[in-house]
């Protein structure tokens, strides 16, 4: 008979445990450093294949060139990258 009695649907709910855990959890900072401005689109190119291949080549060197947009953006992820001490 008591058992039956908990059946009931106007019977309270058994209590609720709460416990509390620590864990570590990797978040994600923000980053101080913009990203450099990339180089203007190349647009329509001429006719002339040499023309091409000197456009070509000189947006490559835009890109990779010594200090250029590929070196800028490398250094602002390795800075933005860096484990604090």
């Amino acid at each position: 008979m008591p058992l039956a009695a908990c059946s009931h649907p106007d019977c309270p709910p058994a209590g609720v445990r709460v416990e509390y855990q620590d864990r570590v959890v990797e978040t994600q900072r923000p980053c101080k450093v913009e990203a450099p401005a990339k180089p203007a689109p190349v647009g329509s190119l001429p006719a002339d294949y040499k023309a091409i291949a000197f456009i070509l080549k000189a947006k490559l060197v835009e890109y990779e060139g010594d200090g250029k947009w590929a070196d800028k953006m490398i250094a602002a992820l390795d800075s933005c990258t860096q484990e604090d001490e």
